[in-house]
């Protein structure tokens, strides 16, 4: 019954900012009204139906048997009958969103899945799940369908206590008359036994997962949200697997698999997993779903809708740990990290010559020691408001997402930007070396620098010039003219292979 999201109209990178009611969060465990996640059963409600949705007569086109509105997840589920309870809480899950989804869109003319639901929107879905539930109960209540059955079991903590009761009543019967499926005493019963933090080098997001486990000989499942937190922090999307499921894709202590169209320096991005606290794990993503879910500016994945509710109910279950203080750092701190750069080998050269930042004459490139300090302390607000504080993290993504935001911030002129290029540029590689970080993350690094600098640019032809100038550098090294067929061959022929011989395949 899967229903993938229609990418929406969002723009899909960019900032996410908190709302207001976001920032603030106190106390373990709580969470503003604003920020609820907005999956806890709601009261009793008789509006959000719509008239759809008759007891099971059928003889109205206007009043459709309840049964087509469970059709699908019906199928589904009877199919897994003595399967993991993840995947009957992994259906209900995605019924419920699929009614959120059904609200969002049921004011405009866009076509179902392209509107992201809001907050709103959950709570109209919720009332629509709660009235659908209670009308299968009654239809099922004299002659219960194991099928449909599962899917009121399954349902059960998001409608309210009456509704729920009614639903326990027809269960009663059902079970009373034959056999219950295997996860029926185990369905949402889950407890956390752990957490875990994995990432990559670059530190542009992190996956966090909250292991649980089911009563019964059930194996462990963990619900990992990926967290954005360059221009974040929010969740992007979901996942339920095992953990062995997760290591078979996300492998710590590797790189990413780089294929033809791909970077470099991806492989450079070596991968980590490793144990993390319950509390601040739930917290980081209990505010990343609610921040994403309140955000409509938010670039989310098709498993983000479909597992939200799910992720609801698991995390309203944890205690939270506080949230965590905002970095900041001190003028002092500021003005020694600026010391230290201009110190470096990396800003030599610099403080050549005139100003060239922010004062309109360019200055041949060249900035004046009181302009780098500027731009040191931008780097400071960047990091800090929009990104994770760490102001030695110098990813590709962050100097992309600096660049955008220096551009929207500051008043430049066409000048500036070759002035801005030579201090960035001379930070990356600063603070890479501070990292002990790849060259091919270096180099990537500042491809996107000149690329944001420079929209005409192909970043494809500035890595087809970089590697022409690695292998001309190489050459050089090694004695070959590349312009001399019979002497360049020898860079590309395997060890003890004659030149120009045939045998080596591609």
């Amino acid at each position: 019954m899967s229903r993938k999201r229609k990418p929406n109209r969002k723009r899909q990178g960019g900032r996410v900012t908190a709302p207001k009611q976001a920032r603030g969060l106190d106390g373990a465990g709580s969470t503003p009204a604003e920020l609820d996640l907005g999956w806890a059963a709601p009261s009793r409600s008789d509006a959000g139906w719509s008239g759809r949705g008759g007891t099971g007569a059928g003889d109205s086109e206007s009043e459709p048997d309840v049964h087509s509105v469970f059709a699908a997840m019906a199928e589904a589920i009877g199919q897994r009958r003595d399967a993991h309870p993840a995947e009957a809480e992994e259906l209900a899950s995605e019924f419920v969103s699929i009614m959120a989804m059904a609200a969002a869109g049921a004011d405009d003319d866009d076509e179902f899945g392209s509107a992201s639901p809001g907050p709103d929107d959950r709570r109209r879905g919720l009332e629509m799940v709660g009235v659908a539930v209670s009308l299968l109960a009654e239809t099922e209540r004299v002659r219960p369908r194991a099928d449909y059955v599962d899917c009121l079991r399954a349902l059960v903590p998001f409608v309210d206590a009456a509704t729920a009761d009614e639903v326990r009543t027809v269960l009663e019967r059902a079970d009373a008359r034959s056999n219950a499926p295997a996860w029926a005493d185990a369905i949402w019963r889950a407890t956390p036994t752990g957490a875990w933090r994995a990432g990559d080098r670059l530190g542009d997001a992190l996956n966090l997962g909250i292991e649980l486990a089911w009563p019964g000989e059930w194996e462990n499942r963990v619900l990992f949200g990926s967290l954005i937190l360059t221009e974040g922090p929010f969740v992007n999307d979901l996942v339920l697997a095992t953990l062995d499921e997760f290591t078979e894709v996300y492998v710590p202590g590797t790189g990413y698999l780089v294929g033809p169209g791909d970077r470099p320096y991806l492989a450079d991005a070596i991968r980590y997993l490793e144990p993390a606290d319950v509390g601040e794990t739930a917290r980081a993503l209990r505010d990343g779903i609610a921040i994403a879910g309140a955000d409509a500016e938010a670039p989310l994945q098709p498993g983000f809708d479909s597992l939200a509710p799910l992720a609801g109910l698991v995390l309203d279950t944890i205690t939270l740990a506080p949230p965590a203080d905002v970095p900041r750092s001190s003028d002092a701190e500021r003005a020694a990290a600026a010391s230290a750069f201009l110190a470096s080998p990396e800003a030599a050269g610099l403080t050549d010559g005139a100003a060239g930042l922010n004062d309109g004459t360019g200055g041949d490139g060249d900035s004046g020691e009181s302009e780098v300090r500027e731009l040191v302390e931008r780097f400071f607000d960047y990091v800090e408001q929009r990104s994770d504080g760490d102001v030695h993290r110098w990813s590709p993504a962050v100097v992309a997402a600096f660049v955008d935001w220096y551009l929207r911030t500051e008043i430049t002129s066409e000048g500036d930007d070759e002035a801005l290029m030579r201090v960035v540029g001379a930070w990356i590689r600063y603070t890479h070396r501070h990292k002990e970080w790849p060259a091919s993350i270096t180099d990537e690094a500042l491809l996107r620098l000149e690329t944001h600098l420079n929209p005409g640019v192909d970043p494809a032809e500035l890595w087809e010039q970089s590697l022409g100038d690695g292998i001309e550098a190489m050459a050089a090294e090694l004695g070959f003219e590349l312009a001399d067929e019979d002497s360049a061959f020898p860079l590309f022929d395997e060890p003890g292979t004659p030149s120009g011989d045939a045998s080596s395949e591609w």
